[in-house]
């Protein structure tokens, strides 16, 4: 090989080499900020538990872990976690609620051995008050149930029939 040769070579090399490290760099950037997305939902779930009206009975609620809600069928969640209270199991999940002065987080929690979903309260600091204050009517919550319902008992079923 002739000098220019080598010289073309390292050059494409270096590029590669700039394309591999941005890559890496992109990659581990999306992963800090996804742990740091759990955290924060899992700071707005720990104050709805606590302030709810809606949830006062489930104050002991545990939450086990962080699920992905795209490879669990549910991409309309914005975060879903595995909970446990006592001896009762279940999942926790975030959606996007609109409302009157925009779009809320709206928390639900399922338990697996009632097999019904409900709400518990809005994110961001406001579960304090109801939800219609903020023009969340009702009949959204209830949709937004039963979407919940009918996604983690198809969950369910196919997680019994992996085993």
């Amino acid at each position: 090989m002739n000098n220019s040769n080598v010289e073309k070579i390292k050059k494409y090399l270096l590029l590669f080499a700039f394309f591999i490290a941005a890559g890496l760099i992109l990659w581990g950037s999306g992963y800090i900020i996804s742990g740091l997305k759990n955290d924060a939902y899992l700071q707005d779930a720990d104050y709805i538990l606590k302030n709810s009206p809606l949830c006062s009975e489930y104050k002991g609620v545990e939450f086990i872990k962080a699920l992905n809600p795209s490879l669990l069928n549910m991409n309309f969640c914005n975060a879903v976690f595995e909970v446990k209270m006592k001896e009762k199991k279940g999942y926790a999940a975030f959606i996007n609620m609109s409302g009157k002065y925009g779009i809320y987080q709206g928390m639900f929690l399922y338990f697996k051995e009632e097999r019904q979903c409900f709400f518990c309260g809005l994110g961001g600091g406001i579960a304090d008050k109801p939800a219609i204050y903020y023009g969340i009517i009702p009949l959204t919550i209830n949709i937004s149930e039963q979407k919940l319902e009918s996604a983690f008992e198809g969950l369910e079923i196919n997680r019994k029939e992996e085993k």
